[in-house]
């Protein structure tokens, strides 16, 4: 049985929702789990990955910025600010909107 106020269980279903393609679950999930566990860093960093996912890179980059500052020097968070980046250059924003 879900109980949305299972923090685990939040983790667990942003996860799954990411993997199934379900980036707007996922993101409602991992948000909700935020709320009550604002310095878990497996759901931030999961959470990042999907607003990137969705194209919400403000919203990603809010997210990547409090990961870091929990994890300095975090292998993934860099991986994704690497790849946030990437994806905020001029010519990738002109290709999104074509």
């Amino acid at each position: 049985k879900f109980r949305p106020n299972d923090s685990g269980l939040l983790y667990l279903g942003s996860s799954a929702a990411k993997m199934m393609k379900d980036y707007v679950r996922a993101a409602d999930l991992g948000e909700r789990m935020k709320l009550r566990k604002p310095d878990s860093l497996k759901n931030l960093i999961n959470l990042a990955n999907v607003h990137m996912l969705l194209r919400n890179y403000e919203r990603a980059e809010e997210i990547l910025i409090k990961a870091r500052i929990l994890s300095p020097g975090h292998a993934k968070i860099q991986k994704l600010e690497e790849a946030l980046q990437k994806q905020k250059t001029p010519e990738n924003l002109e290709e999104a909107w074509h």
